[in-house]
């Protein structure tokens, strides 16, 4: 029998609102980073060598580079620019998403309404008592006109058989 046994993430990223939380447990020291992605429209991760530790940098449009975090080993640092790289990306996809979801729905009801219309007219045949033709008329039915609006009738007297 295997046993699997997960090791907890070394990094840990949150996306709440426009804020971007990032906790890195194997940087030399520990480090917790929080960046506002509305002051930041527009930003580059990379690693680096620094001697003989590794360093995730940030480059923002300007050209301005700020180090995020130091790592003894490039795994760990490469760990943690994929895991910044995930919820980044994540985070633009599940805006996509929500817009798709909505462009969706809409396009449900369009069909759906469609359709409704398709089997009104096919089953319906757009014709209502009013515009029947006494050839038209379903046997059993008088033509409309014989009818008396506004006095009580029996349904028996309306779908008795018309007289040959």
């Amino acid at each position: 029998m295997f046993v699997l046994k997960l090791q907890p993430p070394r990094t840990k990223v949150k996306i709440k609102g426009t804020g971007l939380s990032a906790s890195f447990a194997e940087s030399i020291p520990p480090t917790l980073w929080h960046c506002d992605l509305a002051n930041h429209q527009g930003f580059v991760l990379s690693v680096q060598e620094e001697g003989t530790e590794w360093a995730l940098k940030q480059r923002s449009n300007a050209g301005h580079q700020t180090i995020i975090a130091h790592f003894r080993h490039k795994e760990a640092a490469a760990d943690a620019y994929q895991a910044l790289q995930h919820s980044l990306t994540r985070r633009e996809w599940l805006s996509h998403g929500i817009a798709r979801a909505i462009g969706m729905t809409m396009a449900i009801m369009l069909t759906i309404g469609i359709v409704i219309l398709l089997f009104a007219s096919l089953f319906g045949g757009g014709k209502t008592p009013a515009t029947l033709s006494g050839a038209d008329l379903p046997s059993g039915l008088r033509k409309p006109t014989e009818l008396q609006h506004g006095v009580p009738q029996s349904a028996d007297d309306i779908l008795q058989l018309p007289s040959p």
